[in-house]
């Protein structure tokens, strides 16, 4: 019995030793992989007026993928490159509202995983991955969080200090180098407040969060929260309320940001009756999306609440129906003085990321951009 006592736990040390090696490494991606994993950064520019020196706001569609998200300095190095193309043709000053896209934050879940994580061709896989080299941890959450029902959940709540000290780090760093304010996408985390420039989780609540970084490094204490989530997005939280007015010092146009998922929704749209108003969206869609536009809901006018969705639009493709009815075709009933909408591009293991940018004027041609395959965008309006 002592023999066999003395086997098993041999065996034991020796599997126990084997797991915890294999754990521990292998979370480098080396930089060749790095190379065949990643897209390089190419843009095409789209401006409408002239610089009268008020300012600009510049939309910069990013083309990302997971290995992006590998280490902290290979991200800012990414869009670092966006700032620097984009400083070399004159479109940034110290009055530039740069608008980067939605979700542009939440992949940092992925930070300081296992290279296969990185290799991964299905999301699926990816999360196995993570569970079994973060076994431990997973398993003491999945006891201590028995309300959490998805992996995914897990991991955003596991991660959430680093991956906040990430997205806030790696932004504010962007404007003060760039002398610019950055409305930073969006990035999934338990909900945040700002207090004296520093964050703090007010709740164990998944949400879908905006900030916004001034050039003087601090972060601008109002936090923009998604209220309609997508249904990739269901495991977050819906916000009750959703405030889109951002007033900043620099500009003198009143701005009004909305997320994708936002911008579908006629009631978004209830507070922007400003002709002065810019409109401002970050966008994120996977290309197998699908939204009910047939709901009153979304179908109806921004102004009025009139249903237009009628018979013959069942028959309409995904990005018509969306053009029609999402933030092209709720711009048409506002007085807005402009709309842009911007969208990431890349893919994330099996996830295509598509979406039609948008730079919209109330009385002159609008650019709804075509997707290209080798190329993005920077969407530049002079105030």
């Amino acid at each position: 019995m002592i023999e066999i006592t003395r086997v098993f736990l041999f065996f034991s040390f020796i599997v126990i030793t084997s797991y915890f090696a294999w754990a521990g490494t292998g979370r480098n991606l080396e930089e060749f992989e790095y190379n065949q994993l990643t897209f390089p950064v190419f843009t095409e520019k789209v401006s409408q007026s002239y610089d009268k020196k008020s300012g600009n706001i510049l939309a910069i569609e990013t083309k990302l993928t997971q290995a992006d998200y590998s280490r902290v300095d290979r991200f800012y190095k990414k869009l670092e490159a966006y700032l620097l193309d984009a400083q070399k043709n004159g479109l940034l000053n110290e009055k530039t509202l740069v608008v980067f896209p939605e979700h542009i934050g939440s992949p940092f879940v992925l930070l300081g995983e296992k290279r296969e994580v990185f290799h991964s061709k299905e999301l699926s896989s990816a999360v196995r991955y993570m569970i079994y080299s973060n076994f431990v941890s997973y398993v003491i959450s999945s006891f201590s969080r028995f309300s959490l029902e998805t992996s995914y959940e897990k991991f955003f709540h596991l991660k959430k200090e680093l991956i906040a000290k990430a997205y806030i780090s790696s932004f504010t760093k962007l404007s003060v180098v760039f002398g610019v304010t950055i409305v930073a996408g969006s990035v999934v985390l338990p909900e945040l407040e700002i207090k004296e420039n520093q964050f703090e989780f007010k709740s164990n609540t998944l949400m879908n969060q905006s900030f916004v970084f001034l050039p003087d490094g601090k972060i601008f204490p109002q936090i923009f929260f998604e209220k309609n989530n997508s249904s990739f997005e269901k495991f977050f939280k819906n916000n009750e309320v959703i405030e889109t007015k951002l007033k900043l010092p620099n500009i003198s146009d009143s701005i009004n940001l909305l997320s994708s998922s936002d911008s579908h929704y006629s009631s978004s749209y209830s507070k922007i009756l400003s002709s002065n108003d810019i409109i401002v969206s970050y966008g994120f869609l996977p290309k197998d999306e699908k939204t009910d536009w047939s709901q009153d809901k979304i179908s109806s006018e921004p102004i009025g609440g009139k249903s237009i969705f009628q018979d013959s639009d069942k028959s309409l493709s995904e990005e018509a129906l969306m053009q029609k009815f999402s933030f092209v075709g709720k711009f048409s009933y506002l007085q807005s003085k402009a709309g842009i909408q911007v969208f990431m591009k890349g893919q994330f293991f099996e996830y295509d990321l598509v979406g039609q940018s948008s730079l919209l004027f109330r009385y002159v041609r609008n650019d709804i951009l075509p997707i290209k395959k080798d190329s993005t965008y920077m969407l530049n309006f002079w105030l």
